[in-house]
């Protein structure tokens, strides 16, 4: 993709003066952060929610730590205005994050699951807006990054053997023996156009064939062995090659197949080995976060929305209403006795001023480190928001996931 801080350049969203330097040290500083990015995912992840909000907050962790990397090779930056200073600070970050996608499939992965629920909220600062597009794109790789690892069916390679090749020495050794027949001097050596096609096998002529003829078909046979040696080594080479990829292919599709198969088990069966309980036994709607946990674990990696849409179409069969108010719900799970069995990693927050997902406001609400009227606040939805309750579930999934990807223990 083109280069995003040049991108926001070319649509008039930042300005930089007339300095190329200062468009080098931004550029600069995308590319060292893109590293810190790569080594502690957290950080990203930060990032990510500090401007996939209404109003970025210039002031947040996230975005301080961009602007002193940006100061160090451009001293005055400190002093320019927050409505020039936000909008460059985006760019950099997210030229970072892009930069660091193009190496890391999983990195990918990460994005979209930390970008996406915020995306689909829809309220997104005007200097961040360009970024939603890409984001978009990027979930169109993920989800067919998913759906090939969900294929049951086995790819096979259509070429990678080749036929041994046995070269030709014919040519070799006419033209050898061709020089072999041509006159010689009295030092033995031939004579330039010197052939008098008389064969006389005594005397320096004949000692002159012998050896040229000897010497001829030695190398002419070592040739011909060397090349089919290392014809068969490429050979072999090709069908371990296609052997390796028919076993990758064969593991992957019966990972696909046991995926699929426990997730019709759990349908079928309606029972939360992890929780211990049938959904139809939990209070309220704690069988939406029960099967967006059980499910997750079953889809472990990037899941196709095929897996999102069957835990909606699961949820609304234990979980009766069709429209459930986001802030109640949270309220809920953090009341719900099964809470305690989630991983500790999933319920706690990257930072304290990041926006929450429901399982972090849930456990934040727990731990009494949230008054429940700043729940709807720290969330990001009105107070008064509702929603059906399978895309809850949804928003959930991909909470997991995004702690999955950024390498959190869940599943211990």
């Amino acid at each position: 993709m083109e280069n995003f801080i040049r991108e926001y350049l070319r649509d008039g969203l930042i300005e930089v003066g007339d300095s190329e330097d200062h468009l080098k040290t931004l550029n600069e500083s995308a590319e060292s952060l893109s590293s810190v990015f790569a080594n502690d995912l957290p950080a990203l992840v930060r990032f990510i929610r500090a401007t996939l909000v209404p109003s970025v907050d210039g002031e947040s962790p996230a975005l301080v730590n961009i602007s002193e990397k940006v100061e160090v090779s451009w001293p005055t930056f400190v002093g320019v205005g927050p409505e020039r200073k936000i909008p460059m600070l985006v760019a950099v970050g997210w030229q970072a994050v892009f930069e660091g996608i193009n190496e890391d499939a999983d990195i990918l992965a990460l994005v979209w699951y930390a970008s996406v629920n915020a995306i689909t909220r829809g309220e997104i600062d005007e200097r961040v807006r360009p970024v939603v597009g890409h984001v978009q794109e990027l979930g169109k790789r993920v989800e067919q990054r998913a759906c090939d690892e969900w294929r049951s069916t086995i790819e096979k390679p259509r070429k990678y053997v080749s036929s041994i090749a046995v070269p030709e020495v014919k040519n070799t050794i006419n033209k050898a023996l061709l020089c072999a027949t041509t006159g010689t001097g009295t030092d033995g050596n031939a004579l330039e156009n010197g052939n008098t096609n008389t064969m006389d096998n005594s005397g320096p002529w004949g000692q002159h064939f012998a050896k040229q003829a000897s010497s001829a078909i030695t190398a002419a046979i070592s040739s011909q062995q060397s090349a089919v040696i290392t014809s068969v080594e490429k050979v072999t080479g090709d069908l371990s090659k296609k052997f390796n990829v028919i076993r990758e292919e064969a593991v992957r599709s019966h990972q696909a197949q046991n995926a699929r198969t426990e997730l019709l088990w759990l349908a079928e069966s309606a029972y939360s080995p992890r929780f211990g309980c049938g959904y139809s036994e939990l209070k309220g709607k704690e069988a939406a976060a029960a099967l967006a946990v059980d499910i997750a674990e079953v889809a472990m990696g990037a899941a196709p929305l095929s897996v999102e849409h069957f835990l909606a179409v699961q949820t609304q069969k234990f979980v009766s209403g069709a429209e459930v108010k986001v802030e109640t719900f949270v309220k809920e799970l953090a009341k719900a006795e099964f809470f305690a069995l989630l991983p500790e990693s999933l319920t706690t927050p990257l930072d304290t001023t990041s926006p929450l997902g429901l399982f972090e406001a849930a456990g934040e609400l727990q731990r009494q480190t949230l008054k429940a009227p700043q729940v709807s606040k720290r969330i990001g939805y009105a107070k008064a928001t509702t929603m059906p309750v399978g895309e809850l579930a949804r928003i959930m999934f991909r909470e997991i996931k995004c702690a999955e990807f950024m390498g959190a223990e869940l599943w211990a």
